[in-house]
């Protein structure tokens, strides 16, 4: 408490009930966060009949990419939209998304 008397006026202090550290995410975690979001984001990909299979490298790639330990998950969330979701996006405007049933990230 006392660094952060330092930072923030005792009314922002006051307003406070507890202070909850957390450590970085691993890379473990990373992976096992990226496996989440790519599910989530097959299961809604479903109603379009469309799946996508990510190799193992890929996820691995994803994770490391995406990994800042300051900032937790949210810039992996922002990578997966940028390299996976907004190209399948596009895609499927174009209506390309007709021919491609599986999609395939080695």
């Amino acid at each position: 408490m006392t660094n952060l008397n330092a930072y923030f006026k005792p009314e922002i202090l006051n307003r406070m009930d507890d202070i909850v550290l957390f450590k970085p995410l691993s890379i473990d975690d990373m992976s096992m966060i990226v496996d989440k979001i790519l599910t989530q984001l097959n299961i809604r990909l479903l109603e379009q009949r469309i799946s996508i299979e990510v190799s193992d490298d890929a996820k691995a790639w994803l994770g490391q990419e995406a990994y800042e330990p300051q900032y937790g998950a949210r810039p992996l969330k922002r990578f997966v939209q940028r390299q996976i979701e907004t190209p399948l996006a596009r895609m499927m405007i174009k209506r390309d998304s007709q021919k491609v049933q599986l999609l395939k990230l080695i």
